[in-house]
């Protein structure tokens, strides 16, 4: 499934439904981190309704497993 596809599911409409959010997350960890690291954004606003933490993890093992974050200490 491709990167925005698994990103609809972190939208409010679905109700923040564990379900889907732990599908949607398992999509972004399976695709390399130099491709999820432009949908940060949208991760990050999935955050206002992650109630179970789901896109909180997701974004602090992306950041500790990517390159990328290592050149923005």
């Amino acid at each position: 499934m491709p990167v925005p596809a698994a990103l609809r599911f972190l939208f409010p409409k679905f109700r923040g439904d564990p379900i889907l959010l732990q599908f949607a997350l398992r999509v972004l960890e399976h695709h390399p981190v130099s491709v999820t690291f432009f949908y940060v954004p949208q991760v990050v606003q999935a955050l206002r309704s992650d109630e179970l933490g789901y896109a909180e993890r997701f974004i602090f093992e992306t950041c500790a497993s990517s390159l990328l974050s290592l050149s923005f200490v």
